[in-house]
């Protein structure tokens, strides 16, 4: 399994963000999302928005966003 990564580069209002602000964010993995997003914004990952991204896969790591960060922390301390 790898992680499917995106670094927003422009936002859904056309605003290019500066480069301190263009971090690497996971793709929610939920299967009941009926589109692509963002796990730490919740933002749509399609055709119909205005923003700008790239996207890479990875097989460990390379998530640089801290609040995709703090949120996989808080469910791998969900204990099953």
């Amino acid at each position: 399994m790898t992680n499917e990564l995106v670094k927003i580069i422009k936002n859904d209002d056309g605003d290019i963000l500066p480069n301190v602000e263009q971090e690497w964010c996971l793709v929610d993995a939920n299967p009941s999302l009926d589109v692509a997003r963002v796990l730490c914004t919740q933002a749509v990952l399609d055709i119909d928005t205005n923003a700008e991204w790239e996207e890479k896969s990875v097989a460990r790591g390379g998530i640089t966003c801290d609040k995709c960060i703090t949120i996989i922390k808080a469910y791998k301390a969900v204990k099953l």
